[in-house]
């Protein structure tokens, strides 16, 4: 008799930690596909951002006269920036909405995170570029009008942004890959 009450308890346990188990393994699938989405979000948004930025650099050209050069520089790399964002974001959503397995989206992530350390390097290289070159270009304007010191407060604010921007990315990368390999391992038990 207690031998029978003990096999029911034992088989209404094991029923209970199997439904725990399922449940886990969804609440984990939803927090990796939450973080997936804001990322897809991110990624659009950035995308149009950078469109945005397209007429106003003409805009700019108009009103201030910017060096040709420098112009034509900073619009060829907008449009090289844009060109990759977009590439890499239309990737990013055929890979991770697609109802892969977690081994392949880990694969794709990788190659996904050395795309961005890459593309904020390139940031942070761009903007120190731009900085400089417009200093010198522009120095004596800068000098004339007393504008100097609210120019280089200015650019420092932007590349103290760009740093904030792409430690951000690369950090919410990180915690999305640490939940696919934290589902990864909790497929294998």
């Amino acid at each position: 008799m207690e031998l029978e009450q003990l096999k029911q308890q034992w088989e209404i346990l094991h029923k209970r930690l199997d439904e725990q188990e399922i449940i886990n393994k969804r609440l984990m699938e939803n927090a990796v596909r939450q973080k997936i989405d804001f990322i897809n979000s991110y990624n659009l948004f950035t995308s149009i951002s950078a469109l945005i930025l397209i007429p106003f650099l003409f805009i700019v050209q108009k009103q201030k006269n910017l060096d040709g050069i420098l112009f034509y520089f900073i619009l060829i790399c907008a449009f090289l920036f844009i060109g990759f964002s977009v590439f890499w974001s239309l990737q990013f959503a055929k890979k991770m909405s697609v109802k892969t397995k977690t081994l392949e989206l880990e694969k794709f992530l990788l190659t996904y995170k050395r795309y961005t350390y890459i593309s904020t390097i390139i940031a942070y290289i761009w903007s120190i570029i731009i900085f400089a070159w417009t200093i010198v270009i522009y120095y004596d304007l800068f000098v004339q009008y007393n504008r100097l010191e609210i120019a280089i407060v200015a650019y420092l604010a932007t590349f103290l942004l760009i740093v904030f921007i792409g430690t951000r990315d690369i950090k919410r990368l990180k915690n999305l890959h640490q939940s696919i390999f934290d589902l990864k391992e909790f497929e294998k038990e």
